[in-house]
């Protein structure tokens, strides 16, 4: 499931709209019909569940924010993943996040 710019969601008719939707519901929030309950939620809001959501992370999701958006965000998200779940950090095998600058 990839996600559609305005000029790939233009060129689509309604039938592959629908089942683009339904196939972006079941990865993002892990449901099969978007009426259903989400797996989880936080206060009611439906939370994500897939690759790279909070506690489903993997090591080419700390590669790709390395990648794609700087070491300043790559170790604000390793010191995040540590804090909040150390045994999953140590699991994917990401390294723990370098000490600021004071």
């Amino acid at each position: 499931m990839v996600t559609k710019n305005q000029e790939e969601w233009a060129a689509m008719d309604e039938a592959a709209r629908k089942a683009h939707l339904l196939d972006e519901e079941k990865t993002v929030f892990g449901r099969t019909v978007t009426n259903a309950p989400a797996n989880k939620k936080i206060k009611g809001v439906p939370q994500e569940v897939g690759i790279g959501a909070p506690g489903n992370e993997t090591f080419n999701h700390f590669r790709s924010i390395l990648k794609n958006e700087g070491d300043e965000a790559y170790q604000d998200a390793l010191a995040e993943i540590w804090k909040r779940d150390p045994d999953h950090a140590k699991k994917i095998g990401i390294p723990k996040p370098r000490a600021k600058a004071a």
